[in-house]
């Protein structure tokens, strides 16, 4: 019997998002996901059946689009609009 050496190297772990935890994150529908990935904004994570982006991929995306990131930032209100009450329209009654 001959005898092998096999040399493992370290595997790189990633975080991966979903469609639909992507579309959270960044406020939008999962077709918008989807819609980004088709028109090459977006690469998902190559050998997976079902859709799957990098940690790396979003920060990849949104440092290319400054003013989306921006915009996106959960930590804002979407486009500075809030959702009032019909009662505080200037024409409602009083």
């Amino acid at each position: 019997m001959s005898e092998f050496s096999v040399i493992l190297k370290p595997v790189k772990t990633i975080e991966v998002l979903t469609t639909a935890e992507l579309a959270k994150r960044l406020r939008v529908k999962p077709i918008t996901i989807l819609r980004l990935e088709q028109r090459g904004f977006l690469r998902a994570v190559p050998g997976i059946r079902t859709r799957r982006f990098s940690r790396e991929e979003l920060d990849r995306f949104l440092s290319l689009h400054e003013p989306a990131a921006r915009a996106l930032d959960e930590s804002q209100p979407r486009n500075g609009l809030r959702r009032r009450s019909p009662l505080s329209h200037p024409l409602a009654p009083v």
